[in-house]
C-alpha cells in the first residue's frame, strides 16, 4: 500500500498499518477490525490539528453485529463547515446513495449494471 498517493500524505503511515490489515483480511470481522483502527486513528489525527471530532467516531451499526461511522461525526464535521458555497451544497452529493439505498445494488455493482441494461431494453 505505501507505494500509493494516501502512504505519502503527512501521518498517513500511523493509519497503514490497520488499513493493510484489512486489505489482508480474509473474514469480516477481521476486516471490520481494521478498518474500525484505521478509523480511530485518522479521528486523532483529525483533532490532533484542531478539526473537529467526537471522542470515539465509531458506534454499533444499529442492532446488526458490525461497527460503523459514528453519525455524529458527520453532523460535527458538517456544522463546522463556514464557506457558504459549500454549506449551501445539497448533503450526499458525490455518494452512490445519491441514486440507490438497495443493499444488493450498492454491494454488487455487477448485477446492478445487468439490471440497468434490461431495465433500459
Amino acid at each position: 500500500m505505501a507505494r500509493h498517493g494516501f502512504a505519502r500524505l503527512p501521518r498517513a503511515r500511523e493509519a497503514l498499518g490497520p488499513l493493510e490489515a484489512a486489505l489482508a483480511a480474509t473474514r469480516w470481522p477481521e476486516r471490520e477490525s481494521g478498518l474500525v483502527d484505521a478509523l480511530r486513528v485518522l479521528g486523532r489525527l483529525q483533532a490532533e490539528v484542531g478539526l473537529p471530532m467526537v471522542d470515539d467516531p465509531v458506534e454499533p451499526f444499529w442492532d446488526r453485529p458490525y461497527r460503523g461511522v459514528r453519525a455524529a461525526c458527520v453532523t460535527l464535521i458538517e456544522d463546522s463547515v463556514t464557506d457558504p458555497v459549500v454549506r449551501a451544497l445539497p448533503r450526499g452529493v458525490g455518494s452512490v446513495e445519491q441514486w440507490s439505498d438497495n443493499v444488493d445494488v450498492l454491494m454488487r455493482p455487477a448485477s446492478a449494471t445487468h439490471r440497468e441494461a434490461v431495465n433500459r431494453a
